[in-house]
């Protein structure tokens, strides 16, 4: 999983774990982030000043069930 979602994201050079767990948290969610948000990057800008675009392009691809099932596979947690 992790592998893969470094496949996924080569904006991230070598996404950390705890990286993945943001971006994957951010995709297992009903909800489409709002710009006002912390970016998952964890560069402490908003999303819409960070990677606004990208995650709007991950999410197209990526079903919120499968990543949830990802996030609790990779890291043992769910999704909030």
């Amino acid at each position: 999983i992790l592998e893969t979602f470094t496949d996924l994201v080569p904006e991230l050079k070598n996404p950390s774990e705890s990286q993945v767990k943001s971006f994957l948290r951010l995709l297992a969610r009903k909800s489409t982030p709002k710009g006002h948000e912390l970016c998952p990057c964890g560069s402490r800008k908003k999303l819409r000043g960070c990677h606004e675009q990208f995650v709007s392009r991950l999410r197209s691809c990526v079903d919120p069930r499968h990543a949830a099932l990802d996030l609790k596979e990779a890291f043992g947690t769910r999704s909030k």
